[in-house]
């Protein structure tokens, strides 16, 4: 069977189910036996507009998600609901997942189709998480997988390392012109 077959419940292909799945293995051996299809398949997009990498995301499949992107998967592509793959994985309370596409570069100023950004996203778990715990669920299957406070922890050590990388980066160019 070939990689790019559609499955007609979603329009998804074998690749965005193997991601969902977590399936490293699966999908190493898919780029080897049809790498050229692989790639073209990599940007393809489901009914949702969820690109291989969203699939990967959502299910917190670091992994995974650093082998598409290291085949060359677009970081920040957006879903129907204007949501990169870091979006959705704050939305689903990935955090391993946010964290790993923080440091691979994700645009941190983008925000979904009801204009929540991650902040926004990943305080919505705390809501999600404290009514869940009091047998409401209004927040459908973004149930809470970490504490919220440990979740912004973890963001935000990988936010001022990014805004740290960024601030080294301009220095260094700012004293090279000093001396070139």
């Amino acid at each position: 069977a070939l990689i790019d077959e559609l499955i007609e419940l979603d329009n998804s292909t074998p690749i965005h189910v193997a991601c969902a799945q977590g399936s490293l293995e699966i999908l190493r051996l898919m780029s080897e036996i049809q790498p050229d299809l692989f790639l073209e398949v990599l940007h393809s997009v489901d009914s949702s507009q969820m690109t291989p990498l969203h699939k990967a995301a959502m299910f917190d499949h670091v992994d995974v998600a650093a082998f598409l992107l290291e085949k060359g998967a677009y970081i920040d592509s957006l879903d129907v609901e204007k949501r990169s793959p870091m979006l959705l994985a704050a939305n689903r309370n990935c955090v391993n997942m946010v964290c790993f596409l923080l440091t691979q570069g994700a645009n941190t100023r983008l925000k979904d189709k009801n204009m929540r950004n991650l902040l926004h996203l990943v305080i919505t778990q705390e809501v999600c998480s404290s009514l869940s715990s009091q047998g409401q669920t209004p927040c459908g299957s973004g149930l809470s997988k970490v504490s919220t406070i440990d979740s912004l922890e973890r963001i935000y050590e990988e936010l001022i390392k990014v805004i740290n990388q960024i601030l080294l980066h301009h220095f260094n160019l700012f004293f090279l012109s000093l001396f070139f």
